[in-house]
């Protein structure tokens, strides 16, 4: 057997010629490996599908009741204003930061953290101003502002860094809103009474616990049908 290239002797067994290098066309050459797809740094495009199913159906059920309330308060108002609906607005923009913004997972988690608290803050001297009392913005607005914004960013930053996943998120949403109402009535015993004295804050602390009770019990069974 010759090589079809340069005529040198071949063997039976040589896949390729020792004096060329050509490959001996009578002997099978191995498969070369196809080159592997790059990675992509990118996620799936169906992942998180349950936050934002969730967010969608939460901020219709926020957003309708709101408008409806606004339509209302306007038309029935004798002057053509809007009064107590300003009120209920502010109360879902501040429900959907706590309770939405996280299971949708935010990609820059501190620029929309950072947002919601500027339009939150922007909202509580809004209503500062309509009511005329500057003072109480000051006493009672800012400080719970504070509070709510450091929460809120710590908890999306730990979701966004995959600490917190899952069932977890609402676990940790419910724990904050507790821990949160701990804060707001220290603020209102220290402004009114000069002395702590809990009392509604612990009602809300034992719902709290008990919802995250039943969220992570929900989550440990859904890890055991998984298996």
């Amino acid at each position: 057997m010759f090589c079809q290239n340069c005529g040198s002797s071949l063997m039976p067994t040589d896949a390729v010629c020792p004096s060329c290098g050509v490959p001996n066309p009578s002997v099978s050459q191995p498969a070369q490996p196809r080159p592997s797809a790059p990675v992509s740094n990118e996620k799936p495009r169906g992942e998180n599908k349950f936050g934002r199913s969730y967010a969608a159906i939460a901020s219709a059920v926020l957003v309708f009741p709101t408008l409806i309330c606004l339509v209302i308060d306007y038309l029935w108002n004798h002057e053509n204003k809007i009064d107590w609906s300003a009120y209920m607005l502010g109360i879902v923009m501040l429900g959907w930061m706590l309770f939405v913004l996280p299971a949708l997972k935010p990609k820059h988690p501190i620029a929309t953290a950072g947002i919601c608290a500027g339009v939150l803050m922007l909202y509580l001297v809004f209503l500062s101003y309509i009511s005329g009392r500057a003072a109480w913005y000051i006493e009672y607005c800012l400080p719970i502002s504070i509070m709510i914004i450091v929460s809120s960013v710590l908890i999306t930053l730990l979701i966004a860094y995959k600490v917190i996943k899952e069932e977890h998120i609402f676990s940790a949403i419910f724990g904050q809103c507790g821990l949160l109402c701990f804060g707001f009535e220290i603020l209102f015993d220290i402004r009114k009474r000069g002395i702590i004295e809990l009392r509604w804050s612990l009602v809300t602390a034992v719902l709290a616990i008990s919802a995250i009770a039943i969220t992570e019990a929900f989550a440990y069974t859904r890890r055991i049908n998984k298996k």
